[in-house]
């Protein structure tokens, strides 16, 4: 698989003990990436991933052990008022909301050419980026 930033959904699933069959594959999926270097993670869904992970009750520790482990395993794309500013555009350009604009910016700007995600047009290219459901059943 190919250098792949891993959305806050595939996060959230990989510890959601109601979902077992999206919780395994989503597990897999970073483990998988993790293991050839090629997870990339932005800090936006890390930032994500705590605060519904905490709204829904999950203790802090856990929350750290899990954003801690995902930091380890690959690389965490910073936010930049450049990226920003990109979203802004594909907002307009490609009707994609803000914060998932903001994922492909970040994505784009750091040349990761897959955002892996239930959230987009499974198979939708946008200047480069194509995402692609890992959920989705071939």
């Amino acid at each position: 698989m190919a250098r792949s930033l891993v959305d806050t959904n595939v996060l959230t699933y990989s510890r959601d003990l109601n979902e077992p069959v999206k919780r395994a594959r989503a597990i897999e999926v970073i483990d998988q990436l993790g293991a050839g270097g090629e997870l990339a993670l932005s800090a936006q869904c890390l930032n994500e991933f705590s605060s519904t992970s905490l709204r829904r009750g999950t203790p802090i520790s856990e929350v750290r052990i899990a954003v801690s482990r995902w930091r380890d395993l690959g690389d965490v794309l910073a936010l930049t008022g450049a990226a920003t500013a990109a979203a802004l555009t594909a907002v307009e350009q490609y009707r994609l909301s803000s914060w998932d604009a903001l994922i492909w910016a970040t994505a784009r700007d750091a040349g990761v050419p897959i955002i892996l995600s239930e959230d987009f047009q499974d198979g939708q290219e946008i200047e480069g980026v194509r995402f692609v459901n890992p959920f989705k059943q071939s």
